[in-house]
């Protein structure tokens, strides 16, 4: 009679045990490097769940040139809890064949309105210790050419003025 008890017992404690190894784990956060990941310190990682891409338009707005419009996680890891991540975190950057480089803010109105209207965060969320984020960056740029392009990601608290960390990302546009 104990051994008819015990033996189902030790199956689900068995199943229990071995269910964390069968879970799917977000690509942002295996250890081995994945191409759509990027540290910054090893405590702030950037995800583009999409390559970025040129768009003519988007939450109707037309752009000067083109917008470059990013979908992004961001993992935060850093032992602390910031105000929320500042828009002078995200900067991209055009390196022409002469070498020259021009560089253009976030559009933080379309960013923003694209976010809310996508039911995403806002960069005025608070950023705590393990928090997944999700994003969408849109840039206002006056190219239409797709090579030469990388994100300069400076995570800065809001408010703060001092960049944590920083990484350049090159990428490749669709």
């Amino acid at each position: 009679m104990k051994t008819r008890l015990l033996i189902p017992i030790l199956f689900f404690l068995l199943f229990v045990c071995l269910s964390p190894c069968c879970a799917q784990v977000d690509p942002i956060l295996i250890d081995h490097p994945h191409p759509n990941v990027f540290d910054c310190n090893n405590d702030i990682f950037i995800e583009f769940n999409t390559n970025p891409s040129m768009i003519q338009s988007t939450s109707g707005k037309v752009a000067k040139g083109s917008f470059i419009l990013f979908d992004t996680k961001i993992l935060f890891l850093v032992d602390t809890t910031w105000d929320g991540i500042d828009k002078s975190s995200f900067t991209v950057i055009r390196t022409a064949e002469d070498g020259s480089r021009e560089s253009y803010p976030i559009d933080y109105v379309t960013s923003m309105m694209l976010n809310l209207r996508h039911s995403q965060k806002t960069f005025s969320d608070p950023m705590k210790y393990t928090s997944l984020t999700s994003y969408f960056l849109i840039f206002d740029v006056d190219s239409y050419k797709r090579d030469g392009w990388s994100l300069l990601f400076r995570p800065t608290e809001r408010g703060s003025g001092t960049p944590y960390c920083e990484v350049e990302i090159p990428l490749s546009l669709k």
